[in-house]
C-alpha cells in the first residue's frame, strides 16, 4: 500500500507542496525553542504594561503624604507607595518606558556603528582593516562603566536643542552615550562574517561583472550577514538596559524625579531596612527584562543558524 501510495505521488504532473519560505522556516524553528516563546510572550507583556500601564495608574510624580509606605496591597495601590506616598506601580511602568526606550535606542546606534566599521573593515581589508580594528582593541581597552561615568558627567545637566524638553535631551543623551560606547563587538563579528562572505563565488560574479563595493556590501554582503546582527541586536539591547540601569544607580544616568530602575534601586538603599520592597520590585523587572531578551536572542540564533538543525 505504501509503495502504491508512493507511487502516485510521484506520478507526473502531481501536484508538489510549494517550498517553505525562508520566514516561515525561521518562525517555525524558533516556535520549537520554548524558552524563546516564553520569553517573548513575557517581552510583549512588560512593553504592553509599560507603555499603556501609566494612563491607568496615578502620575508617577503624585504624591500623597498621608499614605506613605504601604505595604499592603489595595485597589488604588496595588504595590504600595513609596516615602513620598508615590504610587509603586505607576513609577515602575513609567520607568519601563524609560529603560526599555534607552535599551532600543543605544541598541539601534551601537549596532548601526557597528557594522558600518566591520562592513568597511571586512571588505576593504589591508590597511583599512588594519586601521579599524586597532581603533576597536583600543575602545575595548578602556572600561566601559569608567568610561560612561565620564560622558555622562561631561553632559550632566546640559541643555542642547532650546525648544526640546529636558526629560527628553537627558534621554537621548543617555541612549547615545550608551550606543556609541557599545559598538565594537559589533564590529568584530561583522567583520569576521565580512571576511568570509567576500570569498564567495557570488562575489566574484558580481565583482566580474562590474559592481561597486557600495552595492556589494548593501545588496550582497549585509543581507547574508543578517542573522548574526540580528542576535547581536537583541543581546545589545540587554546590555543597554543594564549599563543604562547602573548608571542610574550611580546617579549619572536619569534623574529623578524622572524615574528609572536604575534610580528607584538607587532611591531604594536608604530605605532598605523599613522597605526592602521598594528595591525588589525593580530588581525583579530588569531582572526579568533582561533574561527575555537573551533567551529571545537564543532563539533567534537556534532559528537563523542552518548549521544547527535540532
Amino acid at each position: 500500500m505504501a509503495t502504491a501510495t508512493a507511487s502516485r505521488d510521484a506520478r507526473p504532473g502531481a501536484t508538489l507542496p510549494p517550498p517553505e519560505s525562508f520566514g516561515a522556516m525561521v518562525l517555525r524553528r524558533f516556535l520549537k525553542h520554548r524558552l524563546a516563546v516564553a520569553s517573548t510572550v513575557m517581552l510583549v507583556v512588560l512593553v504592553l504594561g509599560s507603555v499603556i500601564g501609566p494612563w491607568f495608574l496615578p502620575a508617577y510624580d503624585a504624591q500623597d503624604l498621608s499614605n506613605t509606605n504601604q505595604l499592603v496591597p489595595t485597589l488604588a495601590h496595588p504595590l504600595g507607595t513609596d516615602e513620598l506616598g508615590q504610587d509603586v506601580l505607576a513609577r515602575l511602568l513609567y520607568a519601563g518606558r524609560i529603560s526599555l526606550f534607552v535599551g532600543l535606542s543605544a541598541a539601534v546606534l551601537g549596532v548601526l556603528i557597528g557594522t558600518l566599521i566591520g562592513a568597511i573593515t571586512g571588505y576593504f581589508g589591508k590597511w583599512i582593516d588594519t586601521l579599524g580594528m586597532r581603533m576597536t582593541d583600543m575602545f575595548l581597552c578602556i572600561p566601559l562603566l569608567m568610561l560612561l561615568l565620564v560622558l555622562s558627567n561631561f553632559t550632566r545637566g546640559k541643555t542642547l536643542v532650546p525648544f526640546i524638553a529636558p526629560e527628553l535631551q537627558q534621554l537621548a543623551l543617555i541612549a547615545v552615550i550608551i550606543g556609541a560606547s557599545s559598538w565594537m563587538g559589533v564590529a568584530r563579528l561583522v567583520r569576521g562574517e565580512f571576511l568570509s562572505l567576500r570569498e564567495q563565488e557570488f562575489i566574484e560574479a558580481s565583482l566580474s561583472v562590474g559592481g561597486k563595493s557600495a552595492w556589494i556590501i548593501t545588496r550582497h554582503l549585509i543581507p547574508n550577514a543578517m542573522a548574526p546582527i540580528f542576535v547581536a541586536a537583541t543581546l545589545q539591547v540587554g546590555e543597554a538596559i543594564i549599563l543604562e540601569s547602573g548608571l542610574s544607580f550611580l546617579g549619572m544616568g536619569i534623574q529623578p524625579p524622572v524615574p528609572s530602575w536604575g534610580n528607584m534601586l538607587s532611591n531604594a538603599q536608604q530605605y532598605m531596612i523599613a522597605t526592602p520592597w521598594l528595591a525588589v520590585y525593580p530588581g525583579i523587572m530588569i531582572f526579568l527584562t533582561v533574561v527575555s531578551i537573551n533567551f529571545i536572542g537564543d532563539g533567534l540564533r537556534d532559528a537563523l543558524d542552518p548549521k544547527l538543525k535540532s
